[in-house]
C-alpha cells in the first residue's frame, strides 16, 4: 500500500531492521494505515482525511474537516477475506464491488468531483492444487519467504528466476528478488497468492471517475418502480433450485431519459441469511452481479439458492446504490427431496 502514496517512486524503501526488511517512507516505517496517512499528510498537509469503505456507506451523514480536499477511502475486505475464505470469496466479491459503488454515491453527496479506484496488487486463486503443484524454493538466505516471492540473496535454479531487487523496481537493502517460473506457490495449501510476477498480480486497473454534481444525480438516485412476480403470481411455492424471477419497469416520464439500471436481486431466509443470489445470464452484470434492467422493459432472472436451504423466504429487490428495497415477494420452498 505504500507504493500508492505520493512521491513513492523516490521515498519508498525497504530498509533492514534487524534480520527483517521493513517498509519504509521517508526513512519512517510505513506498515500502517496510520503511519501511511501520516506520510500523506506532511506531503497533502491537513487538506487530506481518511474514512474506511465500512464507516463511509453505515454513516447517515458524513462529517469531514471544512478544509478538506483529498479523502482517501480505505477498505482491505476483499484481501481479508481472500486470506481468510479463499474458497468463498469468488462469491463474495459481487457484493463488496457493490459497496464501492455505494461509496462512490456517498462521496459525490460530499462534493467531490473526482473519484479515483486503486489498488495495491492483484491474486491468483489455486482452486485445486494437485501434488504437483509447487515450487522448491531456490538456494539462497531469504529474508522475507512469501507464498509467491522471496526476498533476500540468492542464485537462480531451473524452476526460479531471481532478480536483482533494482531491476524489478525494489528500492532499499535487498539484493534479490526470487519467484517461481510456473504458476505455482512456494508452500502447499496456499490457495490465495499475489506476490509473484504473473499479469493476473501485477498487471492493476487504476479507474478515474468523473463525479456529476448531487443536484445532477438526485433524479438517478430515485429508486424505480419495479415489480417482481414469480410465475405470473400464480403460486408462491419454489419447486427447483434454480427458480425464474420476472421483473418488470414500466416506462414512465421520471426514467424517460434513462438507459439502465443496475439492482441487486436476492433472497433472504426469515432469519435475515442470504440463501439465494442472481445467477449468470445476459442481464446479470458478472462483476457486481446485479441485475440490468431499462425502462419499459421486463426480464426474467434466474435465482441460484443455497442447496442446503429449505423452507420460508423473501426475494428483495434492492438499489444498488441506496441498497434501499424495492421490491420484496415472499415465497417457500417445495422440493421435491424435501
Amino acid at each position: 500500500m505504500a507504493s500508492l502514496m505520493p512521491d513513492a517512486e523516490s521515498e519508498l524503501s525497504l530498509e533492514a531492521k534487524g534480520e527483517k526488511l521493513v517498509t519504509t517512507l521517508a526513512g519512517t516505517p510505513a506498515t500502517t494505515p496510520a503511519a501511511r496517512f501520516a506520510f500523506l499528510q506532511s506531503k497533502k498537509g491537513d487538506q487530506c482525511a481518511d474514512i474506511e469503505l465500512s464507516e463511509l456507506i453505515a454513516k447517515k451523514k458524513v462529517k469531514l474537516p471544512e478544509q478538506t480536499r483529498l479523502l482517501v477511502v480505505r477498505t482491505r475486505d476483499i484481501d481479508t477475506l481472500a486470506h481468510g475464505s479463499p474458497r468463498q470469496v469468488l462469491d463474495l466479491i459481487p457484493n463488496l464491488i457493490r459497496e464501492i459503488v455505494r461509496g462512490i454515491s456517498e462521496v459525490t453527496k460530499l462534493g467531490f468531483d473526482t473519484a479515483v479506484i486503486a489498488t495495491d496488487h492483484g491474486f491468483l486463486l489455486f482452486h485445486d492444487q494437485e501434488a504437483g503443484n509447487l515450487a522448491p524454493k531456490p538456494p539462497g538466505s531469504w529474508q522475507i519467504e512469501k507464498s509467491r516471492c522471496l526476498l533476500g540473496k540468492g542464485e537462480a535454479d531451473t524452476q526460479n528466476l531471481v532478480f536483482d531487487a533494482k531491476v524489478v523496481g525494489i528500492p532499499g537493502e535487498v539484493r534479490n528478488y526470487a519467484v517461481p517460473k510456473m504458476l505455482v506457490p512456494y508452500a502447499r495449501g496456499q490457495v490465495y497468492c499475489h506476490e509473484g510476477l504473473s499479469l493476473q498480480e501485477c498487471v492493476l486497473p487504476c479507474l478515474t471517475i468523473k463525479l456529476e454534481p448531487a443536484k445532477a444525480t438526485k433524479q438517478k438516485s430515485q429508486a424505480p418502480e419495479i415489480s417482481i412476480t414469480y410465475k405470473q403470481g400464480k403460486t408462491n411455492l419454489v419447486s427447483m433450485r434454480r427458480p425464474v424471477i420476472d421483473l418488470s419497469w414500466p416506462a414512465g416520464e421520471l426514467f424517460a431519459d434513462e438507459s439502465e439500471r443496475e439492482v441487486v436481486v436476492e433472497a433472504i431466509s426469515t432469519s435475515g441469511e442470504m440463501v439465494g443470489v442472481a445467477g449468470t445470464g445476459q442481464a446479470v452484470n458478472p462483476a457486481t452481479g446485479c441485475v440490468r434492467i431499462r425502462p419499459g422493459s421486463a426480464i426474467s432472472v434466474g435465482l441460484r439458492m443455497d442447496e442446503n436451504f429449505t423452507g420460508n423466504f423473501k426475494v428483495r429487490v434492492l438499489d444498488a446504490v441506496t441498497n434501499m428495497t424495492i421490491a420484496e415477494i415472499s415465497l417457500k420452498t417445495q422440493y421435491p427431496d424435501e
